[in-house]
This record gives C-alpha cells, structure tokens and sequence, in this order.
C-alpha cells in the first residue's frame, strides 16, 4: 500500500533528523527510515524541489541552486524572507498490509522545531 505523507510549514527551520514509521504488531516490531525521496516547495509554487533529510528549508533551497551561501558576507540578512513564506514537504512510501493493520502505527520526527500540519494520504493527522 503507498502512503503519501506531506507536511505544511508555517516557518523555515525545518530540521528532521529522521523520520520513522514505526509500527507494531502482536509479535513483532518493524521500522522504516523515511529519510529518502523528500521534496518540497514553497506552498501555491508549482515545482517540487528535491531535499535531503534531515535537512532545512535553507539547505534545500542551496542545494537547488536557489539562493548563495547564507554564510557568506550579508547573504544571511539577503535571505530573511524564506522564514516569512510558507513551505510544504512530501514523501511517498511503501507499507505493508500487516504494518496497516497493526494496532498501533506510529510517525516519529526527531528534531522538527516549527510549527507544522502533518497529513497522511492527504487527512490531517496532527498539528505541531
């Protein structure tokens, strides 16, 4: 079964150490790393960015060839308006019918520090 997972950010520091499905069955516990295949965009644009996870708006946006280094001389104060937009995320990944079924399936984020909406096959699952 395949799952689409998207996140809507209302900030810029996104900063997933790593993205876990974790889920549980009466004898036995599987895990799956969601840590590849991300993309993202600002929220209304229309081309979908590649990301590594963990990772930032920040560093997307370099990685695309987006920005400059906002380590470098006053780029820092050039790019203050990524944390003024809205950012979304997503993923798709595989699971397997016993991990559907499992009484208990669990989205584990290490490390997001902004506030975000998380929706599983487009249904809002929680809001951070």
């Amino acid at each position: 079964m395949r799952l689409s997972l998207t996140l809507f950010f209302i900030c810029f520091l996104l900063v997933l150490s790593m993205t876990t499905l974790l889920s549980q069955s009466q004898q036995r516990n599987s895990q799956q790393i969601l840590d590849r295949n991300w993309q993202f965009r600002e929220v209304g644009g229309k081309d979908w960015m590649s990301i590594k996870i963990p990772g930032s708006t920040h560093t997307g946006l370099l990685e695309n060839n987006k920005i400059d280094d906002p380590f470098y001389r006053d780029n820092e104060q050039k790019l203050q308006w990524i944390e003024e937009k809205d950012w979304e995320f997503k993923t798709l990944f595989l699971i397997t019918k016993s991990q559907l079924v499992a009484e208990d399936i669990k989205l584990t984020f290490h490390g997001l520090d902004t506030y975000a909406d998380i929706y599983v096959n487009g249904e809002k699952m929680l809001y951070v």
